[in-house]
């Protein structure tokens, strides 16, 4: 589909700097993950846009998918420590983050003050890199805004929101 977008201005002597994905190129609006089922060849399309000298911009949010806990970038930052925490208790799964919604139904956010939120940033963002060679960032939700009234303060609590894409 993107594919056809950029093919279309090309044949209609378009100019096109730069192509910008939106959360859909996300697996499950994770941070740092491709949903190779709509966009299979990513690391190809940013290739081709490479050699016609222009760019790839890719989304990512601030917040960091909770839906599953096994997750590899949620655990990782777990791991780390990076995330914010509840002022109340919560799930012992979530190791008390305080947990919303954003994209994801449930989220976690970055300290950004932590000592470790660098490291664990970079790695998510080179991660994704390999996956799509990406030339810019566009930072989305880059506070920790939620869908919610609230932090969800037990984990089977649903969102009181959720929004679509249209």
């Amino acid at each position: 589909m993107v594919e056809d977008v950029i093919q279309k201005y090309a044949e209609n002597n378009f100019p096109l700097d730069t192509v910008y994905l939106d959360i859909p190129y996300m697996n499950n609006f994770e941070d740092f993950t491709v949903n190779t089922t709509a966009f299979p060849s990513l690391k190809d399309l940013s290739a081709a846009l490479h050699a016609k000298n222009q760019s790839i911009v890719v989304i990512i949010d601030a917040a960091v998918s909770a839906e599953q806990t096994d997750n590899k970038y949620y655990k990782l930052g777990d791991d780390m420590g990076v995330y914010i925490k509840s002022s109340i208790s919560t799930s012992a799964d979530y190791k008390d983050n305080l947990i919303s919604s954003v994209w994801p139904k449930k989220a976690v956010f970055i300290d950004w003050f932590n000592a470790n939120s660098s490291n664990f940033w970079s790695t998510g963002l080179s991660d994704l890199y390999e996956l799509v060679s990406y030339d810019g960032l566009w930072i989305d939700m880059n506070e920790p805004t939620t869908f919610s009234t609230g932090e969800i303060v037990n984990a089977t609590m649903k969102p009181t929101t959720t929004p679509t894409l249209e």
